[in-house]
């Protein structure tokens, strides 16, 4: 009978990242508590090639968020992004080069990619994120997540 760490062998989740140690993790220097349902997209999973800058929110809860369609709400983050320039220009960079790093990545994980990056982009209300959202509609044009990003940066609909 598997004992639940099994189960998991190769889960997303910290519990199986590189980055954690001593049930600590190294790139954002905070304890991880739930550490077989927690993850970030610096995960192995999302970033096979690695990237020690914190790459958007570390979250939990990763069945209701692959439920939802990988989209973040406050419940669900566990240690928030920095915000630094650094961050923001690897969140830029992701964000332009979507198809090479999905192709990379580990099957199924590109949808949580997208969504993650796109909403932490959002949060902080990128502005430079806009051409490259407008390029991405181009390409994807009945993409909500693109649509909804680049409304909200725009900050359309507010009242």
């Amino acid at each position: 009978m598997p004992n639940g760490h099994d189960v998991l062998q190769g889960a997303p989740v910290c519990a199986f990242c590189w980055y954690l140690k001593d049930r600590k993790c190294t790139i954002r220097d905070v304890p991880i508590d739930h550490w077989v349902d927690t993850f970030c997209l610096n995960h192995p999973a999302f970033m096979p090639d690695g990237n020690d800058t914190p790459i958007g929110p570390a979250l939990w809860h990763l069945v209701h968020l692959y439920l939802r369609r990988w989209a973040p709400l406050p419940e669900n983050v566990w240690a928030p992004s920095p915000d630094t320039e650094e961050v923001r220009i690897q969140l830029l960079h992701i964000l332009e080069n979507l198809d090479p790093l999905n192709s990379r990545a580990r099957p199924g994980t590109a949808e949580a990619i997208s969504s993650v990056v796109t909403w932490q982009l959002t949060q902080f209300q990128e502005q430079r994120a806009l051409p490259i959202l407008q390029r991405l509609l181009e390409r994807w044009p009945e993409s909500q997540l693109f649509q909804q990003a680049l409304r909200e940066i725009n900050n359309e609909g507010e009242d």
